[in-house]
């Protein structure tokens, strides 16, 4: 009888540890492939799509919401739960031109706001929405403000090709300030 609880119990442990490696891979799996993703789009937004043309990034500090924003409709979570760390860490590694810092309050790096808010220290504030599904095709909903008069929303199409994923198009209406 001990040895029939000795050896289910060894087994047990085994299971568990089996399925925390394989669970560990399908985590690392799906934060390179977020990061991947979140990069390309990072890479659009601030060095293309930025309101001031193409070129090197005309801000000193790109402040990352700290998680994916669902939008600002009611109903919805206004609290995004934080990207987890690897994606926080391959994105800043894939991005050592564009200097960026995960918020997680928005509000924090927004300075007066009674008059014509900007993003503090020449930022720019950037939202990243929830990746779509689809294997090699996605689609990403992003957000940039950096002044009153100075912001940008829209989708982007992220396709992976060659092993990259690259910002293909936007997609749908966007807004620009």
């Amino acid at each position: 009888m001990v040895r029939c609880f000795f050896t289910l119990l060894v087994l047990s442990v085994l299971a568990a540890g089996c399925g925390t490696r394989e669970d560990a891979r399908r985590r690392s799996a799906a934060d390179d492939r977020a990061a991947a993703i979140y990069t390309a789009v990072v890479r659009q937004l601030i060095l293309k799509d930025n309101t001031f043309g193409a070129g090197a990034a005309p801000f000193d500090r790109i402040y990352v919401v700290d998680g994916v924003v669902q939008g600002n409709r009611p109903g919805l979570p206004r609290d995004p739960q934080p990207f987890d760390r690897d994606v926080k860490t391959r994105l800043a590694k894939a991005l050592p031109d564009l200097p960026l810092e995960f918020v997680r309050d928005p509000d924090s790096v927004v300075v007066r706001k009674d008059q014509c808010a900007q993003v503090r220290g020449n930022g720019a504030l950037v939202s990243l929405g929830p990746i779509s599904n689809g294997t090699d095709t996605v689609k990403v909903w992003t957000g940039l403000f950096f002044s009153c008069l100075g912001a940008r929303s829209g989708t982007y199409l992220v396709h992976a090709q060659d092993g990259e994923w690259r910002v293909k198009r936007t997609i749908g209406p966007v807004a620009i300030a």
